[in-house]
Formats: structure tokens, C-alpha cells, sequence
């Protein structure tokens, strides 16, 4: 353990092993409360497209951008690999802790970890898309028409289908008070209650 400890303080993994220290103390008063999540993430568009006058910086926050994910989220994951690249490079590798072979490997070792973790990015994005893709659609029934296909839909319980371009999508809806709409009825979603996951709906009235 010792030995563990002082390899992660030798030269050419202290800048790493600082970084990580940093990242963690990050998540740690984040659990904590005593910061925002969000409070360093910029926003990005996702369309991938980078304007030439918007710099290093930007070109580099967008390639690292892990989907809706914080760009925190991106930089934890890519420090993580960055110091497990360093940790096992120097001790199976550099044993003799060389300055010009360590600057080396300290230069190559954050350009191979930011790649391995925009691989990361877009394997998780190919995983998770269809979710996202999802979600997109159950936002967009705000408004639509659909139709029971529950026995009922009351104030307590009820499903209404609503027909996308895609597969049909079904949700959990409720009446206002007093009405029930019965199997095969027209329903127009008109609010939603995030926290419960329902969509409040009406009688859909076509000669409106």
C-alpha cells in the first residue's frame, strides 16, 4: 500500500495524481451540496458543428461532450484514465522516472486519454440515443391527440396512444376532475406533471 501511495506522488505522476485529487474533491462537495452540478458546464449545442472563430477551447468542450452529459462528467472520466495511463506506463515501463521520457509521457498521455474518452462519448451516446430519442418524443405529445386504450381514463388512472412518426407512444394520463373518457375516445394532452410522470388530458372535441 505504501509503495501504491508513493508512486502516485513521484514526478511523473503528480500532475495526474493532483488533477484527480481535484476531480474528486468536485464530485465530493457536489454529493455534498455545497456546489451545482452545473456550475461549470457550458452550453453546447450537440449538432457536432464548430465554428473556426470559436477557439481551441470550444472545439475542445465539444469533442469532449459525453451527449447531455456535464462536461465535469467528461473531464472526471478522462483525468481517471489519464492517471491509470501514467500509474501503469511508470511502473511497468519508466522505471528510472527519466525527466524527458516522463514530459513525454505526461504530453502523449492527455492526448490518448482525451480521444480514449470522446470513444467513451460516442459509444455511450450509440448505447443511450434511443433513449434520448424518447424522451424527445414523449416531450413533443404536449398538445396531441391520442386515444384510449384503457377501459377508462379518470383522475386516478389511465393510458392514452399517441401516434408519432415513429412507433406509437403510449402515456400515463389523468383526467381533470369528474371526467372519464372511455376506451377508444379521443384525448387532447393539455399539461403534464414531471414529478408524478402523468399528462393530464381532455375530451378531444373535432369540431373545434
Amino acid at each position: 500500500m505504501f509503495t501504491f501511495l508513493q508512486e502516485t506522488i513521484t514526478p511523473p505522476n503528480l500532475p495526474f495524481t493532483i488533477l484527480l485529487i481535484l476531480t474528486m474533491l468536485y464530485w465530493l462537495f457536489a454529493i455534498m451540496g455545497l456546489i451545482d452540478l452545473e456550475f461549470l458546464d457550458i452550453d453546447l449545442s450537440t449538432d457536432g458543428d464548430i465554428d473556426a472563430g470559436d477557439g481551441f477551447f470550444t472545439s475542445f468542450l465539444h469533442l469532449l461532450k459525453l451527449g447531455d452529459a456535464p462536461i465535469m462528467a467528461a473531464f472526471s472520466i478522462m483525468v481517471l484514465i489519464a492517471w491509470t495511463i501514467s500509474m501503469v506506463y511508470n511502473h511497468y515501463l519508466n522505471f528510472s522516472y527519466k525527466g524527458w521520457i516522463a514530459a513525454g509521457v505526461i504530453a502523449t498521455n492527455f492526448i490518448v486519454s482525451f480521444f480514449i474518452t470522446v470513444l467513451i462519448g460516442r459509444l455511450l451516446n450509440k448505447i443511450f440515443g434511443p433513449f434520448d430519442s424518447e424522451k424527445d418524443t414523449m416531450q413533443s405529445c404536449m398538445y396531441k391527440m391520442g386515444t384510449v386504450i384503457t377501459s377508462e381514463v379518470n383522475s386516478d388512472f389511465g393510458q392514452v396512444e399517441i401516434q408519432t412518426q415513429g412507433a406509437p407512444v403510449t402515456i400515463n394520463a389523468r383526467t381533470p376532475d369528474g371526467l372519464v373518457l372511455l376506451k377508444g375516445e379521443k384525448a387532447l394532452v393539455y399539461d403534464e406533471d414531471k414529478e408524478k410522470g402523468v399528462y393530464f388530458v381532455d375530451r378531444y372535441d373535432e369540431n373545434v
